[in-house]
């Protein structure tokens, strides 16, 4: 799908799922280098920004949130293509559409007004999953205190640090990108002009913002990890408890055949020749079995 809107300095074009017959439609009509075609098409195009002296455009491509469901958020290719007069995007799902919906612009503006809301657009997403993110990881570092790890939330556990990990790449990957934009911008314009000056000040602005969404799940990464490393110490310990509960077992089931089977044996036992010698085995089994379980309890509250 193809929208086209006029402005006074330039015209913005905007692909939605675009088939391959569209993106060689505006390339060819709007004069794009042939090598940018590739960028727009590209489903899997990893962030970058690349530009053409003989056709004077530039490309950027970055990595915006796609899905509305938090636990299978990804990221997919958002591609900007401009020059003085021309601004094409491209987006491979439609749920990118309200980043270019009601967006005010002065009609009367240059190119760089809609192509540096767009990109701060693009960061609140990031934003909003990282508040998401710290929320869970919060709930989940609070459950493994007072209540007991299940399944459930490992799963959780699991869920948040792939959805971490693709969302982390894509910031940092969106940050190199928004650096390769401003060296060719600079190189290109620098700051002879008073525009020139505002749109590299208002580039600079928005890469602190991005440098900031890094750091920050830079820091929620850690403390994933650390929880993470938490819930595995604690299901190690577990497993030792387990264990050595189960070797009390296996001895206290041991105690009784042992103790049975000296009076199966041809040697005198003492209290073996009274009436009531099989209680008294009985009574020893329990003395015994007795013994290893306040052991084990001595022990395991030792530990605590």
């Amino acid at each position: 799908m193809i929208k086209e809107r006029s402005f006074d300095n330039y015209i913005w074009v905007n692909l939605v799922t675009p088939s391959p017959e569209e993106v060689s439609q505006v390339v060819k009509r709007h004069h794009l280098p042939l090598k940018f075609k590739n960028y727009l098409l590209d489903r899997h195009e990893q962030p970058r920004a690349d530009a053409d002296l003989m056709t004077d455009f530039a490309m950027l491509v970055l990595r915006a949130v796609s899905g509305a469901n938090n636990q299978q958020q990804r990221t997919t290719p958002l591609c900007l293509a401009f020059n003085e007069h021309v601004l094409v995007t491209v987006s491979h799902v439609r749920n990118h559409q309200w980043m270019f919906a009601h967006m005010p612009v002065d009609p009367h503006g240059n190119v760089s007004e809609p192509i540096l809301r767009i990109i701060n657009r693009l960061l609140q997403p990031y934003f909003s999953a990282l508040d998401d993110i710290i929320a869970r990881t919060d709930r989940l570092s609070n459950q493994q205190l007072h209540y007991r790890i299940t399944n459930k939330r490992l799963d959780q556990l699991s869920l948040l640090r792939t959805r971490l990990i693709y969302l982390r790449a894509a910031t940092g990957s969106n940050l190199v990108a928004m650096q390769e934009l401003q060296g060719i911008l600079q190189q290109r314009f620098g700051d002879r002009t008073q525009r020139a000056q505002k749109i590299n000040q208002e580039l600079a602005d928005t890469l602190v913002e991005f440098k900031q969404c890094q750091a920050m799940f830079d820091v929620v990464s850690d403390e994933l990890s650390e929880t993470a490393e938490s819930f595995g110490n604690l299901l190690d310990n577990r497993l030792n408890d387990t264990m050595m509960f189960l070797t009390v077992w296996s001895l206290v089931l041991a105690i009784p055949p042992i103790v049975s089977g000296f009076y199966g044996m041809n040697m005198y036992l003492p209290l073996a020749s009274r009436n009531l010698a099989w209680v008294d085995s009985l009574l020893i089994t329990s003395a015994l079995i007795l013994l290893m379980v306040i052991l084990y309890l001595i022990h395991t509250h030792r530990k605590r």
